[in-house]
């Protein structure tokens, strides 16, 4: 019997603002799957072939269902046949049809989500173990959800770290980190190398765990800085980490007590936030902004106060601006904006956000002074791009609908983390909280308002390469195109940063 195509629903969301930036979901809906009794095979074939055509901005409606009572998991194990951790495999669902991937190993419609119906002939990796239920054995399938083994065929053994992608090879390299250590590689796979191994990076390494994040590249892609928040019993600290790359090796340049941000186009400062303190929730960190000079370790500190900032200070194209997120929480009232700086550390612009507005992850435009930012009023959230010449808004768009079935939780998979393509033309965001067809990294053209989805499963925020190509992990890093589509795998890691050039 063949897998069942779903209809896609993709609408606007309406998420909660909680401290800085973090939001909570809540609520759920559902879709169907792999093998159904023969007694609905009709039923199912007459269902899918009246199913709707997916269209972004016109989605069907989904009427919200009771509380579901999630069926007792049974007991995983590494493998089942010739099928096991690793291994590469082909979807066979029959000609023109296809096979869906859904977020829980089960048949369960109250609360699984099929996450895509995958077409016949797909091939893709097995990742992690196996488990048996509703009749079928499931496996994970890398960045795309778990699928029924009765339509899978064993292709051969895939070794993920020496995988290359032969159209990506010349266009740059690429940091990203494997558990807590930083590795390096080209963009299409090959030479990858070790840069930081965080196990031993302090001799102090049992009393506390290192977390490397956000890591960026200098202009010139010669250097990489990274910020290391160091957590535990009896330790606490983040300190900036700048790391240049030579024929010779690699040295590593600590700044203690720094959180950074972006770095200046001519690669001699990197904006930072002096002394942070961290919010636990994801919401932000808290200090004095500042400008440090990476030759000298000197800093621009500007002003005295501290205030919660949702991420580190960043450079504008030229580098004649800086832009600070400011949130300051009274015992009543709150004040949300951001502040432009100029070059000597002036105040140039304050948008003030008004009260009951909300706004995540703000990112300078590559080419013009215009910011996106994931944006929540009383018309609804999505993602909004604002121009500082007319100080306004002028592109907004929508984000795809939360389901109801993925219950109440705290915050986005995503975080709301904003990215543009290289030329300035589309703003790019992940999406996970969705029904079918809505997860994965999306691509929002300003000018034409069209959107497209690179579909995956838990997909991270996005980096984007030469022309249509974006970067992103969703538990391995994969490859794909803002004009939509599937991801093709690259290797095992999470938050690749591509730097495009020689």
């Amino acid at each position: 019997m063949k897998e069942r195509r779903l209809p896609i629903g993709v609408l606007a969301i309406v998420p909660v603002v909680i401290g800085m930036g973090v939001y909570a979901f809540t609520g759920q809906a559902q879709v169907e799957d792999p093998a159904v009794p023969a007694a609905q095979t009709a039923q199912a074939a007459t269902q899918t072939a009246e199913a709707p055509t997916w269209v972004p901005d016109s989605p069907p409606q989904f009427t919200p269902g009771p509380e579901p009572t999630p069926a007792p998991q049974p007991t995983p194990q590494t493998s089942h046949g010739v099928f096991h951790d690793g291994a590469w495999v082909r979807i066979n669902a029959g000609a023109g049809d296809c096979l869906n991937a859904r977020n829980s190993p089960s048949l369960q419609q109250e609360w699984v989500i099929v996450n895509i119906c995958l077409p016949d002939g797909f091939e893709g990796l097995i990742s992690g173990y196996t488990q048996e239920a509703d009749g079928h054995w499931w496996w994970h399938l890398a960045g795309l959800g778990w699928v029924a083994e009765d339509y899978l065929t064993y292709v051969r053994e895939f070794d993920v770290r020496a995988n290359i992608v032969p159209e990506l090879a010349g266009q740059g390299r690429v940091a990203f980190l494997r558990g807590n250590d930083i590795w390096l590689m080209n963009a299409d796979g090959s030479a990858q190398t070790l840069l930081v191994d965080n196990e031993d990076n302090d001799p102090n390494s049992g009393q506390w765990t290192p977390r490397p994040s956000n890591l960026i590249w200098s202009p010139s892609g010669n250097q990489l800085s990274y910020n290391l928040v160091k957590s535990g019993v009896e330790h606490y600290g983040v300190d900036l980490h700048v790391l240049t790359l030579t024929a010779d090796g690699v040295t590593d340049q600590m700044f203690p007590d720094l959180s950074g941000g972006g770095w200046s186009p001519d690669g001699a400062r990197i904006a930072v936030v002096r002394e942070p303190n961290f919010d636990g929730m994801g919401g932000g960190v808290e200090g004095v902004p500042a400008i440090l000079e990476v030759a000298t370790g000197a800093q621009l500190v500007l002003g005295s106060e501290r205030f919660w900032q949702q991420k580190a200070p960043e450079f504008n194209f030229d580098g004649s601006l800086l832009m600070v997120n400011y949130a300051k929480y009274e015992a009543e009232t709150s004040t949300v904006a951001i502040l432009i700086y100029d070059a000597y550390g002036v105040e140039a612009q304050r948008i003030v956000m008004a009260q009951g507005t909300g706004y995540a992850s703000p990112r300078w435009s590559p080419v013009e002074n215009r910011i996106a930012m994931h944006f929540q009023d009383q018309a609804g959230s999505g993602y909004a791009v604002y121009d500082l010449a007319s100080s306004g808004f002028v592109a907004r768009s929508e984000t795809p609908k939360v389901s109801e079935r993925i219950g109440g939780r705290c915050g986005g998979g995503d975080m709301w983390e904003t990215e543009w393509s290289r030329d300035g033309q589309r703003v790019l965001y992940s999406f996970t909280s969705g029904d079918t067809g809505a997860n994965g990294v999306w691509s929002w053209d300003i000018a034409t308002g069209e959107r497209r989805v690179i579909v995956a499963a838990n997909a991270g925020s996005a980096s984007s390469g030469a022309g249509t190509s974006v970067m992103f992990s969703a538990g391995h890093i994969f490859i794909g195109s803002s004009d939509g589509g599937l991801p093709r795998i690259v290797t095992d890691g999470t938050q690749p940063t591509w730097f495009v050039g020689s």
